[in-house]
């Protein structure tokens, strides 16, 4: 297994592992300037994707079943294509709350 890389960029975003946390595979999700607009983790084969828009309301989240039970990614290759779909899941939803703000 290839080892796990703390800060990983990505498209827009920067992907910040936690510290201090017992799931291996959370990260904080900044965006270019900076501003947390997000979470990602993988807990019991669950990859989860959180945005919290900048209008203040509620998080959105995406969920991907990988399946099993699995606690962590098998590869750097591997982690880096899921946060890549959470990076244009976590914009499209940032966009869309905007949009629904701006009616």
């Amino acid at each position: 297994m290839e080892p796990l890389t703390s800060t990983l960029t990505c498209r827009l975003y920067t992907f910040a592992r936690r510290a201090g946390t017992a799931l291996a595979e959370t990260y904080d999700v900044t965006d270019r300037r900076g501003d947390l607009i997000g979470y990602v983790r993988l807990r019991h084969g669950v990859f989860k994707a959180v945005a919290y828009p900048a209008n203040g309301s509620k998080p959105l989240a995406l969920e991907v079943e990988l399946g099993g039970r699995r606690a962590t990614f098998t590869t750097d290759r591997e982690r880096r294509r899921y946060l890549a779909k959470a990076a244009t899941a976590i914009r499209k939803a940032i966009k869309t709350a905007a949009k629904e703000a701006a009616r």
